[in-house]
């Protein structure tokens, strides 16, 4: 099978991790060619997928599945022992709690993206009422419902990650009021999926965008470089 994304797009990476939990082979396709992601999708792209949202998969028979929910149950179903839940209410449930990681990206890449402090310090204030949901549904240890990985695990993996990534470049640790949070990111961190479930530049490519001179994290970095 095949994935059509961008590099960091942190969709996509909510359905490789899937893959790379599952030992499953794949195929990335990335329709960006620069330094920075595009904006304009091509005219064939869009065919495939009506809202223009990424990423898209093509299945071996050559069928195309759009949006990132839809792509990772299939993959979940249709390839090895399913990760999702067998019970029909725990499943739903957990499809709520993946709902709330697609809204936490996209508040993410927002804020990762701030201009200035005070305007990081807002968009993580509001970040931060739904950290605190996802805080208080840990029921387990050392993953969301304890020692087996679930979907909801895998859903959140993309934002541990790059919480992580911004740690380490900026010395900005935005998990350090949420203790739960934070056991849980090492913990999934230490799988090893996060490394596989992103292409070979994932990371220059997040810091060349996110780290960029233009951000209050850019100006960050920097200055912690220079020092």
């Amino acid at each position: 099978m095949k994935l059509i994304s961008f590099t960091i797009c942190p969709f996509l990476q909510r359905v490789t991790a899937v893959l790379a939990a599952k030992n499953a082979i794949w195929e990335s396709i990335y329709i960006d060619r620069g330094e920075k992601p595009i904006c304009d999708k091509p005219e064939w792209f869009i065919a495939m997928s009506p809202h223009g949202q990424a990423p898209i998969l093509i299945t071996e028979d050559g069928r195309s599945i759009f949006e990132s929910d839809p792509i990772s149950e299939y993959v979940d179903e249709a390839i090895g022992e399913p990760i999702s839940a067998c019970d029909p209410v725990k499943k739903a449930q957990d499809r709520a709690w993946n709902a709330l990681a697609n809204k936490v990206l996209s508040s993410q890449c927002a804020a990762l993206r701030s201009a200035s402090k005070s305007m990081l310090e807002t968009k993580l204030d509001e970040l931060g009422v739904d950290l605190e949901k996802i805080q208080n549904r840990i029921q387990g240890e050392p993953y969301v419902d304890g020692e087996t990985i679930g979907m909801i695990d895998l859903a959140w993996l993309p934002i541990l990650h790059r919480f992580d990534i911004v740690e380490r470049h900026t010395a900005f640790d935005i998990l350090s009021e949420f203790p739960q949070l934070k056991r849980w990111q090492r913990a999934l961190l230490a799988t090893g999926i996060a490394e596989k479930s992103v292409a070979e530049n994932f990371e220059q490519r997040f810091s060349a965008f996110y780290f960029a001179p233009e951000n209050y994290l850019g100006k960050v970095k920097a200055t912690r470089v220079a020092a």
